[in-house]
């Protein structure tokens, strides 16, 4: 008899362990079965590292809908450790801006105290069209709902929102592939799971009739079926003994925290440049000291510059914050981007936090007399430009197309033409 092999299974976006109930009993004479807790980061590639924590050292993976894109992400982070992949009802595309927009609407309505109505509408659509009358599948949907909660589903859809395109890595997938859609799918159509299967070697494709999205729960037989033969098949490489099995998990565990993520790969969180710029600058004042403001200009005029300069910085800042907030995306530019922001002061100017971070740090040194902080604000000016600014250009480029090549042409990076 071959030895048991542990099973993780990934809910939806809005789902809980409620959607693999039909699957627990059929599937537990293969191994141990656990189902994921997904509902406590805001970025795929966190939700990743936390499951396979928390999972066994080899095991086999399924995913359906956003519980899949978290499938994707774990096989990029430790393929070493998944001994075969299930991806049911998903899409290895990243959201589109149109989506992105409808997550945000309906996070606000779910902040506004409204998650029932969300749970209505999102309802039409995960069910087949013929079971949009069954009273005990939307029980299961609301039951569901409420147990991932509020902040749960706003850190699902913001891990959505921000997830990778996972299509130039389905080539790289080597294990044992089950992908399988329903029929009726609307929210990820079978064209979607047949694109993920012609990008995976031997991947196999099922097609559910009379099933929509939640396919484990509409057409559990079905669904059952292709699983058990899933878990069948058998594995072109054996697994690895139980110590390289430790080293892989090992590894799997170091390589997560150098992973390649969605990002624009900035050199360094620019508030830690500027406070590096600052101390350099005192420590130069106190070595070598030099006296060129203190000639230059009366004290009386460097305050007044130096206070100026501190406050415009702010000013530009402090907003541009506020709108990344409100369009419901990371400000900090080492995370993923789910939205381009272009409204209020980034209506007319690229980038007011990082000209508000080098005003600052201007009028700080103004202020104080320091001329090596002044030299240091040069040097800070360079390497946010060289190290922020244009990798961040690329990336949004890379991420939003034409939308941010008209943004870029439109408004300046600096408040000038260029």
């Amino acid at each position: 008899m071959p030895q048991p092999l542990p099973l993780v299974l990934v809910p939806g976006l809005l789902c809980s362990a409620r959607l693999f109930v039909p699957q627990v009993a059929a599937l537990w004479p293969f191994g141990p079965v656990t189902v994921a807790d997904h509902r406590w980061d805001d970025d795929v590639g966190a939700v990743a590292r936390r499951i396979l924590a928390a999972a066994p050292p080899r095991f086999a993976l399924a995913g359906l809908s956003y519980g899949g894109y978290v499938a994707l992400e774990m096989v990029r982070q430790a393929p070493g450790r998944i001994d075969r992949l299930a991806l049911l009802d998903t899409s290895a595309r990243p959201d589109t801006p149109e989506q992105s927009e409808a997550r945000r609407k309906f996070m606000a309505m779910a902040q506004a105290g409204h998650l029932p109505d969300v749970v209505n509408t999102l309802t039409a659509r995960f069910l087949h069209r013929n079971r949009q009358n069954d009273e005990a599948l939307r029980q299961t949907v609301r039951d569901m709902a409420t147990e991932t909660g509020v902040e749960g589903f706003l850190h699902q859809q913001k891990a959505i929102m921000t997830r990778p395109d996972s299509r130039p890595t389905l080539a790289r997938i080597r294990c044992p592939t089950l992908v399988l859609v329903g029929d009726g799918d609307e929210l990820t159509p079978p064209e979607l799971s047949q694109e993920i299967a012609a990008g995976i070697a031997g991947a196999r494709l099922v097609v559910v009739p009379d099933c929509g999205h939640l396919s484990t729960l509409e057409q559990p037989a079905a669904v059952n079926a292709a699983l058990a033969d899933w878990l069948r098949a058998p594995v072109a490489q054996s697994a690895p003994p139980p110590q390289r099995e430790q080293l892989a998990a090992a590894r799997a565990k170091v390589g997560a925290l150098f992973e390649t993520r969605d990002t624009a790969g900035v050199i360094a969180p620019p508030p830690l440049m500027a406070v590096t710029a600052i101390v350099l600058g005192l420590l130069m004042d106190w070595l070598a000291p030099a006296y060129v403001l203190t000639v230059l200009l009366s004290g009386e005029v460097r305050a007044v510059a130096g206070i100026a300069l501190i406050a415009a910085g702010a000013g530009l800042a402090i907003p541009a914050v506020l709108t990344f907030r409100a369009a419901g995306t990371h400000v900090e530019p080492w995370k993923p981007s789910s939205a381009l922001v272009t409204a209020g002061v980034l209506g007319w100017l690229r980038n007011p936090m990082y000209v508000g971070l080098i005003a600052s740090v201007a009028g700080l040194a103004i202020l104080l007399a320091s001329d090596w902080m002044l030299v240091m604000t040069v040097a800070f000016a360079l390497a946010l430009h060289y190290g922020v600014v244009l990798r961040e250009e690329r990336y949004l480029e890379a991420k939003f197309g034409d939308a941010y090549r008209r943004y870029k042409d439109a408004v300046p990076r600096y408040g000038w033409p260029g």
